[in-house]
Protein backbone atom coordinates (compact mmCIF):
# COMPACT_ATOMS: atom_id res chain seq x y z
CA UNK A 1 0.00 0.00 0.00
CA UNK A 2 1.40 3.39 -1.00
CA UNK A 3 2.51 5.66 1.86
CA UNK A 4 0.79 9.05 1.99
CA UNK A 5 2.71 12.21 2.84
CA UNK A 6 4.46 15.18 1.24
CA UNK A 7 6.02 13.23 -1.60
CA UNK A 8 6.45 14.62 -5.09
CA UNK A 9 7.12 12.52 -8.18
CA UNK A 10 9.78 13.78 -10.58
CA UNK A 11 8.34 13.09 -14.02
CA UNK A 12 11.79 13.12 -15.62
CA UNK A 13 12.53 9.96 -13.62
CA UNK A 14 9.60 8.04 -15.18
CA UNK A 15 10.88 5.22 -17.42
CA UNK A 16 9.78 1.85 -18.81
CA UNK A 17 12.19 -0.55 -20.50
CA UNK A 18 10.87 -3.39 -22.68
CA UNK A 19 12.95 -6.56 -22.78
CA UNK A 20 12.47 -9.82 -24.67
CA UNK A 21 10.93 -11.57 -21.66
CA UNK A 22 10.03 -8.82 -19.20
CA UNK A 23 9.39 -5.16 -18.44
CA UNK A 24 11.22 -2.93 -15.99
CA UNK A 25 10.26 0.53 -14.83
CA UNK A 26 11.51 3.43 -12.72
CA UNK A 27 9.85 6.29 -10.84
CA UNK A 28 11.56 8.93 -8.70
CA UNK A 29 10.15 10.83 -5.70
CA UNK A 30 11.40 13.50 -3.31
CA UNK A 31 10.06 14.54 0.10
CA UNK A 32 11.21 18.17 0.18
CA UNK A 33 8.03 19.82 -1.17
CA UNK A 34 5.70 20.65 1.73
CA UNK A 35 2.82 21.29 -0.68
CA UNK A 36 3.18 17.94 -2.45
CA UNK A 37 0.45 15.30 -1.99
CA UNK A 38 1.77 12.30 -3.92
CA UNK A 39 2.06 8.91 -2.21
CA UNK A 40 5.25 6.89 -2.04
CA UNK A 41 4.91 3.37 -3.54
CA UNK A 42 5.56 0.31 -1.40
CA UNK A 43 7.10 -3.04 -2.33
CA UNK A 44 4.72 -5.00 -4.63
CA UNK A 45 2.61 -1.96 -5.55
CA UNK A 46 1.77 -1.76 -9.25
CA UNK A 47 3.41 0.71 -11.62
CA UNK A 48 -0.01 1.69 -12.99
CA UNK A 49 -3.14 -0.04 -11.67
CA UNK A 50 -5.28 1.39 -14.50
CA UNK A 51 -3.21 -0.05 -17.37
CA UNK A 52 -3.92 -3.75 -18.05
CA UNK A 53 -0.79 -3.94 -20.23
CA UNK A 54 1.29 -3.19 -17.12
CA UNK A 55 -0.61 -5.54 -14.81
CA UNK A 56 2.49 -7.51 -13.80
CA UNK A 57 4.85 -4.55 -13.42
CA UNK A 58 5.30 -4.19 -9.65
CA UNK A 59 7.68 -2.54 -7.24
CA UNK A 60 10.62 -4.78 -6.35
CA UNK A 61 13.13 -2.31 -4.86
CA UNK A 62 13.18 1.11 -3.18
CA UNK A 63 16.45 3.07 -3.08
CA UNK A 64 16.90 6.03 -0.73
CA UNK A 65 19.55 8.74 -0.98
CA UNK A 66 20.11 12.21 0.52
CA UNK A 67 18.70 15.11 -1.47
CA UNK A 68 19.55 18.78 -1.64
CA UNK A 69 22.56 18.51 0.66
CA UNK A 70 20.27 18.23 3.68
CA UNK A 71 20.50 15.21 6.01
CA UNK A 72 16.72 14.92 6.51
CA UNK A 73 15.76 15.22 2.83
CA UNK A 74 15.39 12.02 0.83
CA UNK A 75 15.19 11.11 -2.83
CA UNK A 76 13.51 7.78 -3.55
CA UNK A 77 14.17 5.71 -6.67
CA UNK A 78 11.41 3.13 -7.14
CA UNK A 79 12.30 0.14 -9.31
CA UNK A 80 9.67 -2.07 -10.94
CA UNK A 81 9.85 -5.42 -12.75
CA UNK A 82 7.65 -8.13 -14.27
CA UNK A 83 10.36 -10.79 -13.95
CA UNK A 84 9.24 -13.85 -11.91
CA UNK A 85 10.86 -13.97 -8.50
CA UNK A 86 11.84 -10.31 -8.58
CA UNK A 87 10.08 -9.84 -5.24
CA UNK A 88 9.58 -12.37 -2.47
CA UNK A 89 6.91 -10.65 -0.40
CA UNK A 90 4.32 -12.98 -1.82
CA UNK A 91 1.66 -11.07 -3.68
CA UNK A 92 0.44 -8.09 -5.59
CA UNK A 93 -0.25 -4.58 -4.29
CA UNK A 94 -2.62 -4.19 -1.38
CA UNK A 95 -4.78 -1.61 -3.18
CA UNK A 96 -5.80 -3.71 -6.21
CA UNK A 97 -9.59 -3.82 -6.57
CA UNK A 98 -9.98 -5.64 -9.91
CA UNK A 99 -9.64 -9.47 -9.90
CA UNK A 100 -8.41 -9.30 -13.50
CA UNK A 101 -5.10 -7.92 -12.20
CA UNK A 102 -4.51 -10.62 -9.56
CA UNK A 103 -1.99 -13.43 -10.11
CA UNK A 104 -3.71 -16.68 -11.03
CA UNK A 105 -2.64 -20.33 -10.91
CA UNK A 106 -4.71 -23.35 -11.79
CA UNK A 107 -5.46 -26.22 -14.10
CA UNK A 108 -8.11 -27.15 -16.66
CA UNK A 109 -9.23 -30.68 -17.39
CA UNK A 110 -12.30 -32.85 -17.84
CA UNK A 111 -14.48 -35.25 -15.90
CA UNK A 112 -15.61 -38.49 -17.55
CA UNK A 113 -19.26 -39.47 -17.04
CA UNK A 114 -19.96 -43.17 -17.37
CA UNK A 115 -23.03 -43.92 -19.50
CA UNK A 116 -24.53 -47.40 -19.44
CA UNK A 117 -25.59 -47.95 -23.03
CA UNK A 118 -26.92 -51.37 -22.13
CA UNK A 119 -29.68 -49.85 -19.96
CA UNK A 120 -33.06 -50.29 -21.63
CA UNK A 121 -33.97 -46.65 -20.94
CA UNK A 122 -30.77 -45.24 -22.47
CA UNK A 123 -31.35 -42.87 -25.40
CA UNK A 124 -28.04 -43.70 -27.08
CA UNK A 125 -28.07 -45.54 -30.45
CA UNK A 126 -25.54 -46.25 -33.24
CA UNK A 127 -25.67 -43.55 -35.91
CA UNK A 128 -25.33 -45.86 -38.94
CA UNK A 129 -28.43 -47.98 -38.34
CA UNK A 130 -30.12 -46.45 -35.26
CA UNK A 131 -29.85 -49.67 -33.31
CA UNK A 132 -29.60 -49.37 -29.53
CA UNK A 133 -26.21 -49.08 -27.87
CA UNK A 134 -25.06 -52.30 -26.28
CA UNK A 135 -22.00 -51.16 -24.32
CA UNK A 136 -20.79 -48.67 -21.76
CA UNK A 137 -19.53 -45.32 -23.06
CA UNK A 138 -18.07 -42.13 -21.55
CA UNK A 139 -18.90 -38.46 -21.98
CA UNK A 140 -16.62 -35.66 -20.76
CA UNK A 141 -17.50 -32.32 -19.21
CA UNK A 142 -15.07 -29.45 -18.56
CA UNK A 143 -13.71 -29.04 -15.03
CA UNK A 144 -10.88 -27.04 -13.50
CA UNK A 145 -9.48 -25.26 -10.47
CA UNK A 146 -7.78 -21.91 -9.98
CA UNK A 147 -6.44 -19.68 -7.22
CA UNK A 148 -6.28 -15.89 -7.04
CA UNK A 149 -3.47 -14.51 -4.88
CA UNK A 150 -3.41 -11.15 -3.13
CA UNK A 151 -2.07 -9.42 -0.01
CA UNK A 152 -4.46 -8.36 2.74
CA UNK A 153 -4.34 -6.31 5.90
CA UNK A 154 -7.25 -8.21 7.47
CA UNK A 155 -8.69 -11.73 7.54
CA UNK A 156 -12.53 -11.62 7.33
CA UNK A 157 -12.93 -15.38 7.86
CA UNK A 158 -16.62 -15.12 8.82
CA UNK A 159 -17.32 -13.68 5.37
CA UNK A 160 -15.30 -16.43 3.71
CA UNK A 161 -17.32 -19.07 5.61
CA UNK A 162 -20.56 -17.45 4.41
CA UNK A 163 -19.51 -17.75 0.76
CA UNK A 164 -17.77 -21.12 0.98
CA UNK A 165 -19.41 -23.77 -1.22
CA UNK A 166 -21.56 -21.26 -3.11
CA UNK A 167 -21.57 -20.66 -6.87
CA UNK A 168 -21.47 -17.39 -8.79
CA UNK A 169 -24.87 -15.75 -9.26
CA UNK A 170 -23.49 -13.46 -11.98
CA UNK A 171 -20.77 -13.71 -14.61
CA UNK A 172 -17.20 -13.49 -13.29
CA UNK A 173 -14.30 -12.03 -15.25
CA UNK A 174 -10.99 -13.52 -14.14
CA UNK A 175 -7.69 -12.79 -15.91
CA UNK A 176 -9.60 -11.70 -19.01
CA UNK A 177 -11.86 -14.78 -19.14
CA UNK A 178 -15.59 -14.44 -18.44
CA UNK A 179 -17.26 -17.36 -16.67
CA UNK A 180 -21.10 -17.54 -16.95
CA UNK A 181 -23.30 -17.58 -13.85
CA UNK A 182 -23.40 -20.88 -11.88
CA UNK A 183 -20.11 -22.17 -13.34
CA UNK A 184 -17.68 -21.08 -10.57
CA UNK A 185 -17.68 -22.35 -6.97
CA UNK A 186 -15.81 -20.73 -4.08
CA UNK A 187 -13.85 -23.38 -2.15
CA UNK A 188 -12.34 -21.23 0.59
CA UNK A 189 -8.96 -19.62 1.16
CA UNK A 190 -5.55 -20.32 2.62
CA UNK A 191 -3.33 -17.62 4.04
CA UNK A 192 0.14 -16.92 5.43
CA UNK A 193 1.23 -14.03 7.65
CA UNK A 194 4.25 -11.81 7.01
CA UNK A 195 5.42 -8.27 7.85
CA UNK A 196 5.52 -5.59 5.18
CA UNK A 197 8.44 -3.21 4.84
CA UNK A 198 6.86 -0.89 7.45
CA UNK A 199 6.64 -3.71 10.02
CA UNK A 200 2.84 -4.04 9.76
CA UNK A 201 1.06 -7.40 9.86
CA UNK A 202 -0.08 -8.56 6.44
CA UNK A 203 -1.34 -11.83 4.96
CA UNK A 204 -0.78 -13.51 1.63
CA UNK A 205 -4.18 -14.98 0.72
CA UNK A 206 -5.03 -17.57 -1.93
CA UNK A 207 -8.74 -17.64 -2.87
CA UNK A 208 -9.64 -21.09 -4.27
CA UNK A 209 -12.30 -21.73 -6.92
CA UNK A 210 -13.42 -24.66 -9.06
CA UNK A 211 -15.25 -24.56 -12.40
CA UNK A 212 -17.83 -26.92 -13.89
CA UNK A 213 -18.77 -26.30 -17.53
CA UNK A 214 -21.18 -28.30 -19.70
CA UNK A 215 -21.50 -26.86 -23.24
CA UNK A 216 -25.08 -25.86 -24.07
CA UNK A 217 -24.59 -25.94 -27.84
CA UNK A 218 -24.89 -22.17 -28.27
CA UNK A 219 -21.42 -21.13 -27.12
CA UNK A 220 -22.29 -20.82 -23.44
CA UNK A 221 -22.30 -23.35 -20.60
CA UNK A 222 -24.44 -25.02 -17.95
CA UNK A 223 -22.91 -24.90 -14.47
CA UNK A 224 -22.78 -26.68 -11.14
CA UNK A 225 -26.56 -27.08 -10.67
CA UNK A 226 -26.98 -28.91 -13.97
CA UNK A 227 -26.56 -32.65 -14.55
CA UNK A 228 -26.22 -34.65 -17.74
CA UNK A 229 -29.09 -37.14 -17.93
CA UNK A 230 -27.78 -40.18 -19.79
CA UNK A 231 -31.26 -41.63 -20.23
CA UNK A 232 -32.65 -38.64 -22.14
CA UNK A 233 -29.33 -37.32 -23.52
CA UNK A 234 -30.22 -33.91 -22.06
CA UNK A 235 -28.70 -31.55 -19.50
CA UNK A 236 -31.21 -31.08 -16.72
CA UNK A 237 -31.41 -29.25 -13.39
CA UNK A 238 -32.71 -31.20 -10.35
CA UNK A 239 -34.32 -29.42 -7.42
CA UNK A 240 -36.27 -30.12 -4.22
CA UNK A 241 -39.96 -29.26 -4.83
CA UNK A 242 -40.86 -29.51 -1.11
CA UNK A 243 -38.90 -26.38 -0.23
CA UNK A 244 -40.56 -22.95 0.05
CA UNK A 245 -38.66 -21.92 -3.07
CA UNK A 246 -36.87 -24.04 -5.70
CA UNK A 247 -34.04 -25.67 -3.73
CA UNK A 248 -31.21 -26.40 -6.13
CA UNK A 249 -28.12 -28.41 -5.19
CA UNK A 250 -25.86 -25.39 -4.68
CA UNK A 251 -26.69 -21.94 -3.32
CA UNK A 252 -25.57 -18.94 -5.34
CA UNK A 253 -23.94 -15.69 -4.25
CA UNK A 254 -22.24 -12.71 -5.87
CA UNK A 255 -18.64 -13.94 -5.77
CA UNK A 256 -17.55 -10.70 -7.43
CA UNK A 257 -18.67 -8.94 -4.25
CA UNK A 258 -16.70 -11.42 -2.15
CA UNK A 259 -13.50 -10.55 -3.98
CA UNK A 260 -14.11 -6.81 -4.11
CA UNK A 261 -14.88 -6.71 -0.39
CA UNK A 262 -11.60 -8.39 0.50
CA UNK A 263 -9.45 -6.62 -2.06
CA UNK A 264 -9.93 -3.23 -0.42
CA UNK A 265 -7.90 -2.37 2.65
CA UNK A 266 -9.87 -1.78 5.85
Amino acid sequence: MATSGHYKELTEGWEIIERADSLTGTRVFIDTDAAATDSLPEIDDLFDETDVNLAGLKCVEIRKAKHGKHPSNQIYTILYSTAPGASDSGGMGETITDPNFLPITGSLGAEAISIDGKDDSSAWVWDDDDTKMDQQIFKKIITGNFKLTCRRANLPMNTWCEYNGKINSAAMSIAGTSFPASCVMFNGADYEEYKNNFGNRRWKVNFSFSVHLIPDGSGSYYGWNWVYDEKTNKVRRPYNPTANAPDYMYESADLNKLLQTNLALI
